[in-house]
């Protein structure tokens, strides 16, 4: 779980990682609107494979999003953008 509570508007972000086999270390890292209301807020996923595309879903304040499918940068991340204020748990 990743969470910022420095602005006024914190977010909050979790991230399972089931894994049978060793894998990679995963991290996510939580951006918040610069402004309360705002929708450019972030959620940043590292240590995937670079150049892999991921399906991600997740839940915001309790209901599911739509599925995102994301490809992982030469930076080995994934970004889900567009966030508004909220809490956003079960990424998978």
């Amino acid at each position: 779980t990743v969470t910022n509570t420095a602005a006024t508007c914190g977010n909050t972000a979790a991230v399972p990682v089931p894994q049978s086999t060793p894998g990679p270390t995963i991290t996510a890292v939580a951006n918040n609107p610069p402004t309360c209301g705002g929708n450019n807020g972030s959620i940043v996923i590292s240590g995937l494979t670079s150049g892999t595309a991921y399906t991600v879903n997740y839940t915001k304040d309790g209901t599911p999003q739509p599925s995102q499918s994301l490809t992982a940068t030469t930076s080995e991340q994934v970004t889900i953008s567009n966030l508004t204020q909220g809490s956003y748990t079960n990424i998978a």
